[in-house]
């Protein structure tokens, strides 16, 4: 007997130039190529409840207006126990200031506001767990990355005391969907 495997469904979150292969690819300009074009700043998402068992948004969140609203739609648009992967820069970096299409910042403790308990989500019902988090060095100091993500209290500490110092250039969280 035949069982067939449960088509995994992906979103590619701002794809831009990096087109994936067994995802459905988002972008807003027409210039690159994407499965579907859309303002991420337009709600609703063009996706309906509950669609997506993964998503991958790699430096796209930091240009929107707002994340609480992006980050309700990636809770609604995904599944239950969904994974949501998110790389962006690292404030209070030149990686996260540099850049002037740049509108949200993000510190190593921003997606704590969606945990339950974190008693600062009362603006938002969206709620995530924490898998894991990571910083990413850049090429300059990259010997450190592996270093500081041994530790997530070395991490805080380094983010909140030290990063003028020794800038960490992105975070990378993957986080699992939480109805």
């Amino acid at each position: 007997m035949d069982i067939k495997k449960r088509q995994v469904k992906k979103l590619h979150l701002g794809c831009g130039r990096k087109y994936k292969e067994g995802f459905i690819n988002l972008d807003i300009s027409k210039n690159v190529k994407a499965d579907v074009y859309h303002d991420l700043n337009k709600y609703p998402y063009p996706f309906k409840d509950n669609t997506f068992d993964y998503i991958y948004a790699d430096n796209v969140l930091e240009i929107l207006t707002s994340i609480t609203k992006p980050m309700e739609e990636l809770s609604r648009i995904s599944k239950k126990g969904a994974i949501i992967e998110i790389i962006v820069p690292l404030a209070p970096t030149s990686h996260a200031f540099r850049d002037p299409t740049h509108k949200t910042f993000f510190t190593y403790r921003t997606f704590e506001y969606f945990l339950d308990g974190s008693g600062l989500n009362y603006y938002s019902k969206a709620r995530f767990e924490i898998i894991k988090r990571r910083i990413i060095f850049h090429n300059r100091l990259g010997f450190l990355t592996k270093l500081i993500n041994l530790n997530e209290s070395f991490c805080k500490f380094l983010c909140e005391f030290f990063s003028q110092f020794f800038p960490p250039a992105f975070i990378h969280v993957r986080l699992r969907v939480k109805k």
